[in-house]
C-alpha cells in the first residue's frame, strides 16, 4: 500500500536531488531516497503488524466481536479528526521541503538517505491515520485510488487550499456505516 500510495509523493523529493545533485550522482541517489523513506515505512509497518497480531490472540478481539463493530467509520472519523489539527498541516508543509545536502562523496549518500527518511516521517505524520483507515477498512483498491487522488491533490494545493481530505475521510465515515 505504501508503495502504490506514497511513493508517487515523492516527486517534488526526486525534483529537489535532481537540482541539488551532479548529474553523475542521479542514478546511484534515487533509489537511496527510496531507501531511506521506505526505512521508515517498514518500521512503522513493522510495528502495526506486531501491535495487530497481539489484537488477534487475544480472544476479546474475534472475528465475531469485531464483525459487528463499524471499525472503517472509526478510523476514518479519527483521520477526519487528525486532518484538521495543526500538527498534520506542518506536516503536509514539511512533506513539500527540501534540505541542504552535500554533493560530493559518500556524505552526499548519507545525506540522500537522511533526506528520505525526514520525508518519510513528515509523510508519515501526515498520513499515516489515513492509510490506517484504509487498513482497517479492509484495502479496497476503489478507495485507495480515490484517497491518494485526493492526497496528490492536497499536496499540489497545499492544504491551507483544500479542506477535501476531511470531507474525503468524512464521507469514508458515512460509507462504511451503509451496509
Amino acid at each position: 500500500m505504501v508503495s502504490a500510495m506514497m511513493l508517487p509523493m515523492l516527486s517534488g523529493s526526486v525534483r529537489h536531488i535532481i537540482l541539488m545533485m551532479p548529474r553523475y550522482q542521479h542514478l546511484r541517489l534515487m533509489p537511496l531516497l527510496v531507501l531511506g523513506y521506505a526505512s521508515v515505512w517498514l518500521i512503522i509497518g513493522g510495528l502495526i503488524e506486531t501491535f495487530g497480531y497481539i489484537l488477534r490472540s487475544h480472544p476479546i478481539f474475534s472475528h465475531q466481536t469485531l464483525s459487528q463493530i463499524p471499525i472503517g467509520t472509526f478510523g476514518f472519523l479519527s483521520a477526519a479528526i487528525w486532518t484538521m489539527t495543526r500538527s498534520r498541516r506542518k506536516a503536509v508543509f514539511a512533506c513539500s521541503n527540501g534540505v541542504p545536502m552535500r554533493i560530493n562523496g559518500w556524505y552526499a549518500y548519507r545525506d540522500t538517505i537522511h533526506f528520505g527518511m525526514i520525508k518519510g516521517i513528515s509523510c508519515s505524520a501526515a498520513c499515516l491515520p489515513v492509510m490506517l483507515a484504509l487498513l482497517v477498512s479492509g484495502h479496497n483498491l476503489g478507495l485507495m485510488m480515490i484517497v491518494t487522488a485526493v492526497l496528490i491533490y492536497e499536496r499540489v494545493m497545499l492544504p491551507r487550499e483544500t479542506r477535501l481530505v476531511f470531507w474525503m475521510c468524512y464521507i469514508l465515515a458515512l460509507y462504511h456505516l451503509v451496509p
